[in-house]
């Protein structure tokens, strides 16, 4: 990848205002990586363990390709790629690899809270009596 393109997504990535979902941190990473930025990525994953988090707070899931960029990246240094494949084990081990590409992860559309028909949604008892609601519209 030309250093431009690392420039360009570098640019488009500081104009994201929600860095705190998966996606982002997988590009982070992903720039971090490809930009040549050993430590600061060593730093960002070792941020990205979930160790002594809670079982119920929602740890950092990171794609198996941006994984294998990682690892590509730290082949020239010796001495940070055994801290590397240290860390790539222990997200492994917690379930914070994933199968999925980074491209489902940017294609994948979130189930929404809204009820897709409002109308299925609507009350069928009162909230003061709770009785049924009666309605002609109901009826025929």
């Amino acid at each position: 990848m030309l250093k431009h393109d690392v420039e360009n997504a570098r640019s488009i990535y500081s104009q994201i205002m929600h860095t705190d979902s998966n996606i982002c941190h997988n590009l982070h990473v992903f720039l971090l990586a490809l930009s040549g930025e050993q430590q600061n990525l060593i730093s960002a994953l070792e941020a990205a363990i979930g160790s002594t988090v809670s079982k119920f707070v929602k740890k950092v899931s990171f794609a198996h390709e941006v994984m294998a960029v990682v690892r590509e990246s730290m082949e020239n240094n010796s001495e940070l790629q055994g801290e590397c494949e240290d860390i790539c084990e222990m997200l492994q081990k917690s379930g914070q690899i994933t199968a999925l590409s980074l491209d489902e992860m940017l294609c994948h559309t979130p189930a929404g809270r809204k009820p897709l028909n409002p109308l299925l949604d609507q009350r069928k008892i009162s909230r003061r009596t709770l009785q049924p609601l009666r309605s002609t519209l109901l009826s025929e």
